[in-house]
């Protein structure tokens, strides 16, 4: 074992024997990284807020900036890590509207991949609504793309491999309590607006991005009024500047209200929008409130405004800070992806296990079968990782073997017997070509060559007489060959008898039975399936003559 394999062996056994019972829960979006540690009881042992800066823009900038303050006191005894991310790159839909009827891993993930225009995606699905015994189970799925769900497990460094939940922030109260009643919540962040809208009765949610944030509205008032961002920010806080009215879009009296305005009514007209979609499109319900989450800088008097503009109760509030973990974007993420230096991990059973031994020469005893075929490319091949699949090999071909015996022993003969079937055929075939037989006989014995007799007959039928039957007896004794032929006559007929006179007629004069066919003579009522069937039906009987065709 190499110096630096034996040193990771022994800064991870340092690492596991420290007692990790600290929850770090981890509140993130584009405008602001909240981190909340507490202990098992609950309490709250440390608590870090970060807002973006000129070095710190990204949500993944700002989240390495709040872990890195945390003291070693407390990072070092952080067990357990749930992460919750508002982003736009998050993609939520129900299973009625996505038209799903199976939650299989891989369907998921294909789906997913489709969603997101091809790129690789980490998913999650959750029961939402009731379902009946009659219908496919009401779901609501979550999705995100590989690069963008790595991105922000990397910010957290050390501490990702902790990591047992990754989710959706802002949807967590509307799919935990799938209320029957429709429920609407709005959250505002930096550079845009989420607004999600659930009903728990008909298992649908609808969820819409707005290019519309709080930034958007604090460089509209700093541009009109000519000073910096953060006198901007703070002048939208300390009072309303906007126009409360009673008409949409609203009308604006001042400079501040002509840069604010047109943000706002674009805002609010997508609200409506969303809501009239969700309403008589999906026919699920319009919300009687809207929740409302000011998630980026805050904006006074917006709330109130958004009351008049959209004619309904809107409630604003803080952003639930410790809600019911579900959606976990970290039961789809497939197995390696999470890498921490030369180390893998797979999320097994809620939790992160390693899947290779970093630093070491060989294999570990608890590597799996996928993790060594995974580095097989980087390391040579030896007999030790194909010790796992000696098993499962010996059992297939043990199987392959059974099927070839089986076929050995079953069909082969069946095929033999076969095949030396159509060689006899081919040799009478052969034999009847070769024969120096009479035509008559031949013709006679043969009934292929009856083809454009048998049209003949065909053809000499009255009209509404069906031919149902053609039979050659072959010659038997002093009697020659004859021909049977059974006819369907109408049903209550008139004429029944001149119908069949005319057929004998027909066949007796046809030029071109004259060679095949000698006297033909009725030969009774036929004898179907039933009484009715029975008598609609004739024979006639016709003797086969040696005539050669003129």
């Amino acid at each position: 074992m190499s110096k630096w394999a034996l040193f990771r062996k022994r800064e991870t056994a340092q690492e596991d024997s420290i007692e990790r019972d600290y929850l770090l829960r981890v509140f993130l979006n584009d405008n602001s990284c909240e981190l909340r540690v507490t202990d098992k009881e609950g309490a709250t042992v440390g608590h870090v807020d970060r807002v973006p800066s000129e070095s710190q823009s990204s949500p993944e900038a700002m989240l390495s900036a709040a872990v890195e303050s945390l003291g070693p006191e407390i990072a070092n005894r952080i067990g357990n890590v749930e992460i919750f991310l508002d982003d736009q790159e998050i993609s939520v839909i129900d299973s009625r509207q996505a038209k799903l009827s199976h939650f299989e891993g891989r369907a998921l993930a294909e789906f997913g991949k489709y969603q997101l225009g091809g790129k690789p995606a980490c998913f999650a699905s959750h029961r939402f609504g009731e379902t009946s015994s009659q219908e496919t189970e009401k779901r609501v799925v979550a999705y995100i793309s590989e690069d963008r769900l790595t991105a922000v497990l990397f910010a957290l460094g050390r501490l990702a491999r902790f990591t047992t939940f990754f989710g959706p922030w802002s949807l967590q109260s509307l799919v935990v309590d799938s209320a029957e009643e429709t429920q609407a919540k709005l959250s505002i962040h930096g550079n845009y607006s989420s607004l999600a809208i659930a009903s728990g009765a008909a298992g649908a949610i609808a969820v819409r991005n707005f290019p519309f944030g709080s930034r958007d509205l604090v460089n509209a008032y700093a541009k009109e009024h000519g000073i910096g961002t953060e006198d901007a920010e703070a002048a939208l806080r300390s009072r309303s500047r906007i126009t409360v009215g009673n008409t949409m879009p609203a009308n604006a009296s001042t400079g501040s209200q002509a840069a604010l305005l047109p943000i706002l009514n674009g805002l609010a007209g997508e609200v409506s929008a969303t809501a009239d979609y969700f309403e008589f499109q999906r026919l699920a319900g319009r919300a009687a409130s809207l929740q409302l989450s000011l998630l980026g800088s805050r904006i006074a008097g917006f709330g109130a405004w958004l009351t008049t503009m959209l004619s309904l109760e809107v409630s604003e509030g803080a952003q639930s800070q410790a809600p019911k973990p579900v959606l976990n974007l970290l039961d789809g993420m497939r197995g390696g992806l999470l890498k921490l230096g030369n180390q893998n991990f797979d999320f097994v059973g809620g939790r992160f296990v390693r899947s290779t031994a970093s630093g070491s020469s060989g294999p570990s005893q608890d590597e799996g079968l996928v993790s060594r075929i995974r580095k097989a490319s980087k390391q040579p091949l030896t007999l030790n990782d194909l010790k796992p699949a000696a098993f499962p090999a010996a059992l297939a071909a043990a199987c392959l073997a059974i099927l070839v015996g089986g076929y050995s022993y079953l069909l082969a003969p069946k095929d033999a017997e076969l095949e030396a079937t159509v060689r006899l055929y081919e040799g009478v075939l052969a034999q009847s070509a070769q024969a120096r037989t009479p035509v008559a006989e031949v013709q006679t014995a043969n009934a292929v060559l009856w083809a454009n007799d048998l049209v003949s007959v065909a053809g000499a039928l009255p009209y509404n007489v069906k031919l149902k039957q053609l039979v050659l007896a072959p010659a038997s004794g002093s009697d020659g060959a004859r021909l049977q032929i059974t006819g369907v006559l109408p049903q209550n007929g008139q004429n029944n008898l001149e119908q069949i006179g005319r057929f004998i007629d027909r066949l007796s004069s046809s030029k071109k039975l004259r060679h095949r066919l000698g006297e033909v003579a009725f030969a009774g009522v036929g004898q179907g399936e039933s009484a009715e069937e029975s008598a609609s039906q004739f024979r006639l009987v016709a003797k086969v003559t040696d005539r050669p065709q003129p």
